[in-house]
C-alpha cells in the first residue's frame, strides 16, 4: 500500500507524512522522503534533466520510481510519500492520494515562517500548482488543513487508512 501526501509547496507534506510515520511506526512501515533522495540522487547523476525541482526533473522521476517500485514489491509493507505531484509525468494509479491543502494566503504564511524553505521558488510556483492539482486530481482525497494542527491532519489519515485495510 502507497499513502502519498500531496499539496503545494508549503502545506506541510513532510510534517505530517513524518507524523504518520512515528504514529504507526511497525517493522512494515517505511517513509520515503522525497526531498532527501532527490538531493541524493541529484549528486550522483550531477545533472538536470528536465527540471530543478522533484517533480519535474525527469532523471530523478526515473530513478524515483525504481526505488518506490523495489520498496512496494513486498505487499505486506505500507509505504508514506511525501512529494508534490505538480506536473503530468508524475500522474500516478493505484495508491491512496491525499492532497493537503489550504487558503493561497494560509500556504503564503506558512512559507514566509519556514526558514528551511526556498521561499521564492515555493512562492513562484505556488498558484501553478495549486490549479494543477485542482485541475487533475479532483476525485482524490482532499483535506483542508486550515485551523488544523499536525496531530489532526496525520490522525485524519491514519484513520481513513485503518479503514481501507
Amino acid at each position: 500500500m502507497i499513502i502519498w501526501i500531496d499539496g503545494p509547496y508549503g502545506i506541510g507534506k513532510t510534517n505530517v507524512a513524518v507524523r504518520i510515520y512515528d504514529k504507526l511506526k511497525k517493522e512494515k512501515i517505511e517513509l520515503i522522503n522525497s526531498d532527501n533522495y532527490y538531493h541524493k540522487i541529484i549528486k550522483e547523476i550531477a545533472i538536470f534533466g528536465g527540471g530543478t525541482l522533484p517533480q519535474n526533473n525527469k532523471l530523478f522521476l526515473n530513478r524515483f520510481r525504481k526505488i518506490i517500485e523495489e520498496k512496494i514489491s513486498d505487499s505486506s509493507k505500507i509505504i508514506i510519500i511525501d512529494m508534490a505531484v505538480t506536473e503530468p509525468e508524475c500522474n500516478h494509479s493505484n495508491i491512496f492520494h491525499f492532497i493537503l491543502r489550504a487558503s493561497l494566503n494560509d500556504i503564503k504564511k506558512r512559507i514566509i515562517n519556514d526558514q528551511d524553505r526556498d521561499k521564492e521558488n515555493s512562492l513562484y510556483y505556488l498558484d501553478s500548482s495549486m490549479m494543477f492539482l485542482q485541475n487533475n486530481f479532483k476525485n482524490d482525497i482532499w483535506i483542508d488543513t486550515s485551523n488544523k494542527n499536525i496531530d489532526e491532519i496525520a490522525e485524519r489519515i491514519i484513520a481513513y487508512i485503518e479503514n481501507i485495510k
